[in-house]
């Protein structure tokens, strides 16, 4: 069983809320996540199980407790985006946000994470600024973009977002060459794949019951055996530790079976 990081709240990760009103905006979408891992710990794990989820943080006693610890985080972390939502720099999408929440909600209530595992997490936001243009966050690059050229020494700052300044670096397009010193990442929905050479363009990544490309495949899936891409597995389903979880959607294989990868239920 692995350990949750409770008190490490990444943006948009695949947690989601178990009621309450539908997330407006990055914090709001944030605490809901807070909200549902918290109901999560409280639902699905017991005893042992529960105090070793909080290691080193303080033992919350209940779900109330556990949210009020954590949501706080999401103003600092989330708050940027807020703002550059506020300037047009970046754009929230509730009907996406809403699909992780319903998903991550079931996962809540059923203690099986895989069924929040929906392509929709990663489609939350999307960046509106063009390719060389000022930004402060990568989210805000356009189709997979980042935000480069941040002078550590001597940063210039955007006033407006409070936050050091950059330039949008565009994603690298179908067929050319990627994963070199300064190439930035391929535009979304495609992978850095390497031929038998070493060399490597952005390609669409293979489908389900296509040739792996050097162990890649699309989102959900994984490289069999065979070489060719497979659905990952929900727990319960038979697995094979040698693969060291990649089969399964929680990346959690233990004694032949697919595991949650945090707590095993009531």
């Amino acid at each position: 069983m692995h350990r949750l990081s409770l008190f490490t709240i990444a943006p948009f990760a695949l947690i989601a809320m178990t009621g309450g009103a539908c997330p407006t905006g990055p914090t709001s979408y944030c605490e809901a996540r807070a909200r549902a891992q918290c109901h999560f710990l409280f639902n699905c794990c017991e005893g042992d199980e529960l105090a070793y989820q909080f290691y080193e943080a303080e033992y919350a006693a209940n779900e109330g407790e556990c949210y009020d610890r954590l949501a706080p985080s999401c103003k600092t972390q989330a708050g940027g985006m807020d703002r550059s939502i506020a300037l047009g720099r970046l754009r929230f999408n509730g009907d996406k946000a809403s699909a992780c929440a319903n998903a991550a909600s079931a996962a809540a209530d059923a203690c099986d994470p895989s069924l929040a595992y929906v392509v929709e997490c990663g489609q939350v936001t999307i960046g509106l600024v063009e390719d060389g243009d000022e930004c402060a966050l990568s989210d805000e690059c356009g189709n997979g973009g980042y935000c480069d050229d941040i002078e550590i020494g001597d940063p210039d700052v955007n006033e407006e977002l409070g936050a050091l300044e950059g330039k949008c670096v565009a994603p690298v397009p179908e067929g050319e060459d990627c994963g070199g010193e300064g190439d930035g990442p391929c535009e979304r929905g495609l992978a850095c794949v390497a031929d038998t050479g070493g060399d490597a363009t952005c390609e669409a990544p293979p489908e389900e019951g296509d040739d792996c490309a050097n162990g890649r495949c699309a989102y959900g899936l994984f490289c069999n055996t065979d070489d060719e891409c497979e659905a990952r597995r929900n727990d319960g389903d038979d697995c094979d530790e040698d693969l060291g979880g990649a089969e399964c959607k929680t990346g959690t294989c233990d004694g032949g079976t697919c595991g949650s990868g945090i707590c095993e239920g009531r």
